[in-house]
């Protein structure tokens, strides 16, 4: 009954103890590789952008399908896609509450 309870403690305490799972780096490429394939197989357009710390983020988006895709294009021009989701909307600005930064 010892060694069951001492292997058993010994198996739960090796997987608790298990490296974490490393996440994924995001695919990057050249921006008219993304800009083609956002446009063509997603029905995606440019639909706003900014600049943080040298790098251009872009949000791509398609109102007909919901879809959304942000692009990250770094200062050496390599473009990375860091996020993307479904149920995309826009508020006009007539409705957006007052407070809220336009």
């Amino acid at each position: 009954m010892f060694k069951r309870i001492l292997t058993a403690a010994l198996l739960f305490g090796m997987v608790g103890q298990a490296p974490p799972a490393l996440a994924k780096p995001p695919p990057c490429g050249p921006h008219k590789l993304f800009a083609d394939q956002l446009k063509n197989r997603y029905d995606e357009a440019f639909t706003a952008g900014g600049l943080q710390a040298g790098n251009l983020f872009e949000i791509w988006s398609s109102s007909e399908k919901g879809t959304w895709t942000v692009l990250v294009t770094r200062p050496d021009g390599v473009t990375c896609a860091v996020a993307s989701g479904t149920d995309w909307f826009t508020v006009p600005a007539s409705e957006m509450p007052k407070g809220t930064p336009s």
